[in-house]
């Protein structure tokens, strides 16, 4: 395993921000693809819809999309929540000021060790204003779990697909 697989994996990454889109959740999207899982087509014959073949060749997406939840529901609840939080760094990062700026991909995992430590608002106060005294240190800090966090939660996620992978060559 690289370094940087224990801070980034694509198929998280793809699960946690972009599954929901892509498998076309709030919409009929699903209703199609659980209809030609079937072999059936929206008027009961081969269909001659012009978007029929996306419609098959999403069902890789849909694929992924159980092998992961399969995946996800195996971890335990406290490696789930640092995981959607390391993922949900673009998001952090707009809304709590310099927290991007300061920790990057790390902010979202820097936001929820931060509030587990009980220092969520000294440490948003030092990424606000990162020259004030003692502010390096605790950004310092929090960057450094939060990065241990994020590294031993995706390990923990690693061990569980090759646990999977195992039970399938087994």
């Amino acid at each position: 395993m690289k370094a940087n697989d224990e801070l980034y994996c694509a198929d998280l990454d793809w699960f946690l921000t972009q599954r929901d889109i892509e498998c076309g959740w709030r919409t009929n999207f699903g209703g199609f693809v659980a209809m030609l899982e079937r072999g059936g087509s929206s008027s009961g014959a081969n269909s001659s819809d012009p978007y029929h073949e996306l419609y098959v060749n999403r069902l890789e997406t849909f694929e992924r999309d159980r092998r992961l939840s399969l995946e996800w529901t195996q971890l335990p609840l406290p490696i789930k929540r640092v995981l959607r939080a390391h993922y949900a760094a673009a998001a952090v990062s707009g809304w709590c000021k310099g927290v991007g700026g300061e920790l990057g991909k790390l902010a979202g995992t820097a936001v929820l060790v931060a509030f587990d430590a009980g220092e969520l608002g000294d440490f948003l106060a030092a990424c606000s204003n990162p020259s004030a005294d003692a502010a390096g240190d605790r950004i310092a800090k929090v960057r450094d779990l939060a990065e241990e966090a994020a590294r031993a939660a995706h390990r923990v996620y690693y061990e569980v697909v090759g646990a999977a992978l195992d039970a399938w060559v087994a």
